[in-house]
């Protein structure tokens, strides 16, 4: 469990730092151009929500990982924690995407397929259905996080020196709740 816990930390240092980053440069991006097109809008609520809803996840699951004397349990409770957010967060954010009819690139494809694999497998494990409780799942599921939100970001930058698409899009006029 000491790895795992070591692991956490970590995260939680690098994620935090990594959301920081990218919500900075997305804000200047802002600041110093025109308002931004509604799915670049939507790529920065993404880098946000996501982002710190993972270093809350990464920071619940240490706190289990401190608190609760029974390893099992503690990971039972992080299992459930993330599966209760995975999913819900996924659905909505389809439906905004949706919503507000953003294009969908091959990245974000892959990185939403992603995520769906991840959480059906922490949704099916949580369960108790098919496979055992290990830590390694909720690593990856966190690594995957860490590595969309890079490759989410990198999309992101480079919608900024595409020619065409971009300046004729309208700027956002967003009613989603926060």
């Amino acid at each position: 469990m000491g790895y795992y816990v070591d692991f956490l930390d970590l995260y939680i240092e690098i994620m935090l730092g990594t959301v920081a980053f990218m919500t900075i440069v997305a804000t200047l991006r802002q600041a110093f151009g025109k308002a931004l097109p509604k799915h670049q809008y939507l790529i920065v609520r993404y880098l946000v929500e996501v982002g710190l809803s993972h270093v809350f996840l990464a920071m619940l699951a240490l706190a289990f990982a401190y608190f609760e004397p029974d390893p099992a349990k503690a990971l039972k409770y992080t299992y459930v924690s993330i599966a209760a957010y995975a999913m819900p967060y996924l659905l909505f954010h389809l439906w905004r995407r949706t919503r507000q009819k953003a294009p969908t690139p091959l990245h974000t494809t892959i990185v939403m397929i992603g995520y769906v694999g991840l959480s059906l497998s922490i949704l099916v494990t949580a369960a108790g259905f098919v496979f055992p409780q290990t830590l390694e799942l909720i690593i990856a599921y966190l690594l995957w996080a860490f590595l969309a939100h890079i490759v989410i970001f990198f999309g992101f930058l480079g919608s900024f020196f595409r020619i065409g698409g971009d300046a004729k899009s309208e700027p956002v006029e967003d009613s989603s709740p926060p």
